[in-house]
């Protein structure tokens, strides 16, 4: 805003300094002037955003969809767009009374197109500023994020899936030109809209059916919403998976246990459908051999048991489907990976479920009907584990066969 401010002090200066009328150039100079420089100044404005077309629609092909329209929708761009259409127009009345009739002030006249020009140059700074944005791919993806907040607080739930499934192919197409970080990027900003979510869910004009999704024909909108933006992280998933992207793949596996706490803070019967995504997923990537994903997935589903009665209200709520879902994605997990790898410690695969065993000594969770259940389960497991760990100990090693070279080759047949 330096040109407004340079502009203000000059016209300060022209009204209230003591220069006389005499002083200034020819009125029908000025006029000239005034509509030869705002003719320029049109002739740039609409240059510039003919230019701007083509970089957009080479970003819009090969990293972000639907990024004309969401240009187009951009408020900030058309109101500075409309202010300098105006500003050549209003340039054009200042030189007519110039030129013509004088019915005003020189020094005001000028004050006012300085002022004006000032505000039109920060217009067209801002301008390009702002389209930079859309040309930035990390900008890009927080504008698709920033949009889709604003359909939630708009109840458009229609404009929201848009979005997302934005972010989602941002995502993908981020992995296939090798750029995980904007990938990453993506999938944490759908964490965050997910959250915005599920917070303005909660809010007591909320409700699970307006006209936007009577027309989209989806009667409960929280459950839709929710396995939308899971399926779209399992199609991320699945090309990271293709890709060999562990750093992705954890991030996702992250972010849906994240989801599945938001999930259990509006309804915890919801947070089933993110722990089934988040063996799902992880069971992906060990088919394709990735050893890291299921080692940082049972970390993650450990912190999802603990924040689920860390941080939500499980007084009265149902608890057994949601804990024995984690215990027997935990078990999964830890009979590929044995499988993948007999030479493994069972104490190493049984230490997830160790960790359950702390976290459900919790006085919350002791007190809850709920545990007798989950506890039986879980020592289920655990004697699963220790009566393979004691099989695999009372197994004789199983000989090495060293092949006996000492033969003679046989003479070949004349």
């Amino acid at each position: 805003m330096y040109c407004t401010l340079i502009s203000l002090i000059i016209a300060a200066f022209l009204i209230y300094a003591p220069v006389r009328v005499e002083g200034f150039p020819d009125g029908r100079l000025l006029g000239i002037a005034i509509t030869v420089f705002s003719f320029l100044f049109l002739f740039v404005h609409y240059f510039l955003r003919a230019l701007s077309w083509r970089p957009l629609q080479i970003t819009e092909n090969q990293v972000a969809p639907r990024l004309f329209e969401m240009y187009d929708k951009d408020f900030s761009i058309r109101s500075i767009n409309f202010f300098l259409r105006i500003f050549p127009l209003i340039s054009l009345l200042i030189a007519s009374d110039l030129l013509v009739t004088g019915l005003v002030p020189r020094n005001y006249l000028i004050a006012v197109w300085i002022v004006l020009l000032g505000l039109a140059l920060d217009g067209l700074h801002l301008f390009i500023e702002r389209f930079q944005k859309y040309l930035n791919p990390f900008e890009a993806v927080n504008l698709f994020s920033k949009a889709a907040k604003q359909s939630i607080a708009d109840e458009k739930e229609s404009d929201l899936l848009d979005w997302i499934d934005g972010l989602g192919e941002i995502a993908v197409k981020a992995i296939n030109n090798g750029n995980t970080s904007l990938s990453t990027h993506a999938v944490v900003e759908t964490q965050g809209i997910a959250k915005n979510f599920f917070e303005a869910s909660k809010s007591i004009s909320h409700t699970d059916q307006d006209a936007d999704t009577r027309k989209l024909g989806i009667t409960d909108k929280v459950s839709y919403v929710l396995m939308f933006i899971l399926q779209r992280l399992e199609q991320v998933n699945n090309r990271a998976v293709d890709y060999h992207y562990e750093s992705v793949c954890n991030t996702i596996n992250a972010v849906l246990g994240k989801i599945t706490i938001y999930a259990a803070q509006y309804d915890i019967t919801l947070c089933t459908f993110p722990i089934y995504f988040v063996g799902k997923l992880t069971n992906k990537a060990m088919d394709e051999h990735l050893d890291d994903v299921p080692m940082k997935t049972s970390f993650v589903l450990t912190e999802v048991a603990k924040g689920i009665i860390n941080e939500t209200d499980i007084t009265y709520a149902e608890l057994e489907e949601p804990f024995i879902s984690i215990i027997n994605e935990l078990d999964k997990i830890a009979k590929v990976t044995f499988k993948n790898d007999k030479s493994l410690n069972i104490e190493i695969l049984k230490q997830p479920f160790t960790v359950l065993k702390h976290i459900f000594q919790n006085e919350k969770f002791v007190n809850h009907r709920d545990s007798p259940a989950i506890n039986e389960r879980l020592d289920q497991v655990f004697s699963e584990w220790d009566a393979l760990d004691l099989v695999l100990k009372t197994m004789p090693p199983i000989p090495k066969i060293i092949p006996d070279n000492t033969q003679e080759p046989e003479e070949p047949q004349p």
